[in-house]
């Protein structure tokens, strides 16, 4: 699904740091932030989010994302953690970015990331 209203999502990276980010919805951006196709988790806990994780991340043998585990065990790679809107993507709920900040520290972007410039300039890609 593409839209030009970016939405607010959480990016945890594996040396863990973790965003909080506004992306463009759109499944490039989406592809460019996790540095692979992209793979959706919908998860046991709660039917308000999703992760979008790079589905190829362990194949290519990405290092384990630590603060993913908070979710899901064995994820490699970069991951977003996005809203659910019924079958589509969109802001994660207020509640999810608050049970994220109590067990890591959130750093707010402002704006859109060039994700592609991002990836280049911190040799992801």
């Amino acid at each position: 699904m593409t839209s030009d209203k970016p939405i607010r999502a959480i990016f945890l990276r594996t040396d863990g740091k973790c965003f909080l980010i506004d992306i463009k919805n759109d499944t490039r951006k989406f592809q460019a932030a996790v540095g692979g196709y992209i793979k959706s988790l919908y998860l046991d806990i709660s039917d308000e989010i999703a992760l979008i994780i790079d589905d190829d991340g362990l194949f290519k043998e990405k290092p384990m994302n630590e603060p993913a585990s908070i979710f899901a065990k064995g994820i490699a790679g970069n991951v977003l953690v996005v809203g659910r809107c019924g079958d589509a993507f969109c802001s994660i709920p207020a509640s999810a970015v608050e049970f994220v900040s109590t067990r890591f520290p959130l750093i707010q972007l402002e704006g859109q990331l060039d994700y592609k410039r991002y990836l280049e300039d911190n040799h992801y890609v």
